[in-house]
């Protein structure tokens, strides 16, 4: 049987700021955010219910990944104008 995780979160964008929001309660997530042109910043937290994680960019083209302690993976990929 192959098993799930469902993980509540938000992320969302306001000027050059991307938040991270969780609503569970996680150790040692992992959030990579890599831009168009090479730049990575990666921090390993950990989340207390609804703890919101913010990073302030510049303009561009990003790709976001958080990587849980269990190895699931979420991504995806925004532009800042």
């Amino acid at each position: 049987r192959q098993r799930q995780d469902v993980y509540k979160r938000q992320v969302y964008i306001e000027g050059n700021t991307v938040f991270v929001q969780f609503y569970i309660v996680m150790t040692d997530a992992t959030i990579t955010l890599t831009s168009s042109e090479g730049e990575t910043e990666s921090r390993t937290i950990s989340f207390t219910e609804s703890q919101t994680e913010a990073f302030y960019i510049s303009q561009g083209m990003y790709h976001i990944t958080i990587t849980t302690p269990r190895g699931t993976n979420l991504y995806g990929t925004f532009f800042i104008e």
